[in-house]
């Protein structure tokens, strides 16, 4: 490398070296930039719902698929059966305002 230090005057090396300096520098404040916008970006509003799903097994006497979740739901309607305690599954849906 001295041969190449050689072709340069000291003001080139000099200028050269502010040239890195400067150009750490400016590295430094984008990212400072960029921390500050993160920290102080107003919060976005989002409409969130949230779902859940229970579910229970019961045994229903009936003739057929269709009478047996009617006569369940009855009976959960009338306070006749509790309904399901157990939460399977859980998600939301996030929507920006």
């Amino acid at each position: 490398m001295a041969w190449r230090d050689d072709m340069y005057s000291d003001d080139e090396k000099a200028l050269q070296t502010e040239i890195r300096r400067l150009r750490n520098v400016v590295r430094e404040l984008k990212e400072e930039n960029q921390e500050l916008r993160d920290k102080f970006q107003k919060p976005k509003r989002y409409s969130v719902t949230y779902h859940e799903t229970y579910e229970e097994n019961y045994e229903i006497e009936a003739s057929s698929p269709e009478e047996a979740e009617e006569i369940l739901l009855e009976r959960i309607r009338e306070g006749k059966e509790d309904g399901p305690e157990n939460c399977s599954d859980s998600w939301a849906d996030v929507t920006e305002l």
